[in-house]
This record gives structure tokens, sequence and C-alpha cells, in this order.
């Protein structure tokens, strides 16, 4: 579907050559795409993330001969897919946090937190006004499934299901979905986030740092 939401565009992708495989966890391969009256090869790869995730890297173009497809060394952006039935997972990061700064930006669809973790379950003033998106404090795995992620203000709370997790070296990375939603809303939302390492369980005494960014991973209109 188009960004319009009106309309469909096919694409026939045939599998070329398969030029890497790891263990199930990773592929890379030249496929023939067919698009409308546009045809040609490109260069694609899938890496695992979990049982219901994918992420793929797809060639900005498509090239004449297969051969041509891979040949760019630049490193294109990740694009996240889920299965249509995608079932709850413990969330990382488990802890109850407090929100020290924000930063909202609507128009990259993306939210920067940097939060500070809290022994104890006090909580700021509220705040006179309600703002979109200026939460206080953030709750991660804190229920008996420890499979949800709760962002809370001191006029509403906004509650997601993790659905799958990895790692990136320093960066985490998260799948999660918002259990109550309007239908322009995205269905799934992918959380980086990086923190040091005497991360503890809830109610834990003491104190730790994680920084949280939602980031928009879906495909780009075409």
């Amino acid at each position: 579907m188009n960004e319009d939401g009106g309309s469909y565009e096919e694409k026939r992708l045939v599998c070329h050559s398969i030029l890497e495989q790891r263990e199930n966890r990773h592929i890379k391969l030249v496929a023939h795409v067919t698009r409308g009256c546009e045809s040609g090869h490109v260069c694609l790869k899938f890496h695992r993330r979990e049982k219901h995730v994918l992420e793929l890297q797809q060639g900005s173009g498509l090239t004449e001969a297969p051969e041509d497809a891979c040949a760019d060394s630049t490193e294109p952006p990740y694009i996240t897919l889920i299965t249509a039935a995608l079932k709850p997972t413990r969330c990382p990061i488990v802890g109850r946090y407090s929100v020290v700064s924000s930063l909202a930006d609507r128009r990259l669809r993306r939210q920067q937190l940097a939060i500070e973790g809290e022994s104890q379950e006090g909580r700021p003033a509220a705040a006179d006004e309600c703002v979109a998106g200026d939460f206080d404090s953030v709750q991660v795995g804190c229920g008996a499934a420890q499979d949800t992620m709760e962002f809370k203000s001191a006029c509403a709370s906004t509650v997601y299901t993790c659905h799958g997790s990895w790692r990136d070296g320093s960066l985490g990375l998260l799948v999660a979905a918002p259990v109550a939603r309007s239908s322009s809303h995205p269905r799934a939302l992918c959380f980086m986030y990086t923190h040091r390492p005497d991360n503890g369980e809830c109610g834990r005494v003491g104190r730790r740092g994680l920084s949280l960014l939602c980031v928009d991973r879906t495909p780009p209109p075409t």
C-alpha cells in the first residue's frame, strides 16, 4: 500500500543467487524484482533477530546485471519486519525509572528519553498542563509476566507489550506494540536503548541510567 493508503503497488521478487548464509540467522542474496513496468536486480540482506522479528537491508536501486546489485559497499538502513501473529515476551531493562529529560520530535516520529532509575516509587509533582508525550516515569517488566512497558504521566499512561529484543554491541533493540491504539497509529514500534551494566530488578535498591529512543524502522514510501 502506498503512503496515501488508497492504492497498492505489487512487486514480484525471485531469488537469483545466495551470496552469504550463516546458521539461519543471516542471509545475503540477489533478487530479480519486477515492479510495474520496471525490473532489475536488487541486493537484500535478512537478519533474524527473534522468532517473530526480521530485519531487512535493501539496496537503494535496481541494477541490470545481477553481479552489480551488491557492489555498493554502503550499508543500507534497517527495516524491521514482524509477523502477523506476535506473542508477548519478557521485556529487557526491567526496572522502574523516572524521566529526568526528554526530547520529542513529531516530525521525525521519534522520542528520546534520558531516564534514571529510582529505588522508590515517588513521582514528581503533577504538571499544570498535559503535554502529549511528556511522561514522568517508565516501568518496564514490572507485572507478573514481565512483558509490558508503561509510560506514565500525571494525566495518562501508555502501555506497550514487548514482543522481542536483541543486542547490537552496546545497543539494545526492542519491538513493542501499544496495548490500545487508534487505526492511524503504528501496529508496533522499535525502541533502541543503552544503559549502564548495573541494571536491577523491580524494587531493587539502587540507581541506574538508561537512554531510550523510539525510532521509525518501517519501509520508506515508494
